[in-house]
């Protein structure tokens, strides 16, 4: 089995789960291949990267100026979608520019990869309760594990964005989601649906990408700037009830700028200024 692990987002609290993530991984899937994509900022640079991945075989990094983000957010019905861009159309963005660069490695070397992993540059992942087994579980190429979508009502779909793992041509298809044709600059209705779960949903569906469920390996938490003083984190700290807007989202602006401050985030990771 052929291992892609593709690292995406904001680089936010990634100095704080880097060095568990990628031997997690590297436990799993052994010598992998890595690839790299987040937006310039003050918190990591190409440098700081290479640095990170030596002894890994990182294949691409990529980074991208936030300014030549192209989809529009000025129409008045689509103010708020500047706080939820990053749950799906940038992370859609750096897929699909870190995709191109995954699948001209795999036409240069004349190889593909049959898995690929998803994960964020925020979390710390576990495998708990036998996911080492199912990390490996082979994949239909036109299937993926932890996204299932499911049925909430009539246009929405529950899902996880958090971590993917797919066959060949199921990853090929998430990695150019950026340019899904059900996307129109003029419908408004798109742009103000704030639930990145349903829009993932839908795209699975329309795309015919099937959920294999023996391949979920994977448990994780959100580590956001205020978890700092409880880090390194562990599986024993891991509450599955806990949500952000239980903690982070109730502080204010300026408490939350001043944990960026002390973890040496950009607060622009966060949206958090202009």
């Amino acid at each position: 089995m052929k291992t892609a692990i593709i690292v995406r987002g904001h680089a936010r609290t990634w100095n704080l789960v880097k060095e568990h993530n990628l031997r997690l991984m590297s436990d799993i899937y052994g010598s992998a291949d890595w690839y790299f994509a987040t937006q310039y900022s003050t918190t990591i640079d190409r440098e700081s990267v290479r640095n990170d991945f030596q002894g890994f075989d990182i294949k691409g990094i990529v980074f991208l100026d936030e300014q030549d983000y192209p989809l529009s957010i000025n129409k008045a019905d689509a103010k708020h979608w500047r706080y939820w861009m990053p749950a799906y159309w940038k992370i859609a963005w750096l897929d699909y520019h870190i995709g191109l660069t995954k699948r001209r490695y795999e036409l240069e070397n004349g190889i593909r990869y049959d898995n690929v992993v998803f994960i964020r540059t925020d979390c710390w992942y576990f495998a708990p309760s036998g996911g080492e087994t199912r990390a490996v579980h082979q994949l239909n190429s036109m299937s993926a594990a932890h996204i299932g979508p499911s049925l909430m009502s009539d246009d929405d779909w529950t899902n996880d964005d958090l971590v993917w793992r797919t066959g060949r041509s199921a990853a090929d298809l998430l990695l150019m989601r950026w340019l899904d044709t059900h996307y129109d600059r003029d419908n408004d209705r798109q742009l103000i649906h704030g639930n990145s779960h349903a829009l993932l949903g839908l795209y699975c569906a329309r795309n015919l990408i099937g959920y294999d469920w023996h391949g979920d390996s994977f448990k994780y938490t959100i580590i956001r700037p205020d978890h700092l003083d409880s880090m390194p984190w562990s599986w024993e700290k891991h509450n599955p009830n806990y949500t952000d807007s239980q903690h982070w989202h109730l502080r204010s602006l300026e408490e939350k700028i001043q944990w960026c401050e002390k973890c040496g985030i950009d607060p622009c990771d966060y949206q958090l200024v202009d």
